[in-house]
């Protein structure tokens, strides 16, 4: 299946972004700041404005692995604290805030293409199948690697890549730019 004719932003809200064109890696990086986002979203509006091709917007949600809930250590038996504080939670609603305010302010998008999708839907079918974090990250930056032709170490640049090389050519973007299959 060819990649879909359109630019994709992909952004991890924690806070990596990368842009394709036409399914292939042109951009990307970390964006701790408003001018870094800023420029991310301006450079995609550029993008797809000189191909004269339609802009998608592919943000990652948080999973459900990161809430503040107790959970049970497998090897002890015991109830501890889940992965995530509250307050980190609540700083990545904050980020994807961030970017969707760039977004709006930069872009004339339509809402419509601005589409959330979780880790699980992702990582999978561009091959990220290993177990613990540090280990599936690790796998993430090595694929988007690959796939950009750039040495990939950060790991949130590494899932917004690694959204990105999957939103190439998942069916959900194709609908929403009305691609014939």
């Amino acid at each position: 299946m060819m990649p879909y004719k359109c630019v994709i932003l992909a952004v991890d809200p924690l806070p990596g972004f990368c842009i394709s064109v036409n399914g292939v890696y042109s951009q990307s990086g970390v964006a701790k700041t408003s001018g870094l986002r800023d420029d991310a979203v301006k450079l995609a509006v550029s993008f797809a404005s000189v191909k004269e091709l339609p802009l998608v917007v592919v943000i990652e949600k948080p999973s459900n692995r990161y809430l503040p809930r107790k959970v049970k250590n497998k090897k002890t038996g015991k109830w501890e604290q889940g992965v995530m504080g509250m307050e980190q939670i609540l700083g990545m609603g904050e980020n994807r805030g961030r970017w969707r305010e760039s977004i709006e302010r930069f872009s004339k998008v339509p809402k419509k293409r601005v589409i959330l999708v979780d880790e699980k839907t992702w990582s999978k079918p561009i091959g990220v199948n290993a177990k613990g974090t540090e280990n599936r990250k690790r796998q993430c930056c090595q694929i988007v690697s690959a796939w950009s032709g750039k040495e990939i170490r950060d790991w949130d640049e590494g899932d917004a890549g690694g959204i990105c090389f999957f939103a190439t050519h998942w069916p959900v973007v194709g609908e929403l730019i009305g691609a014939k299959l």
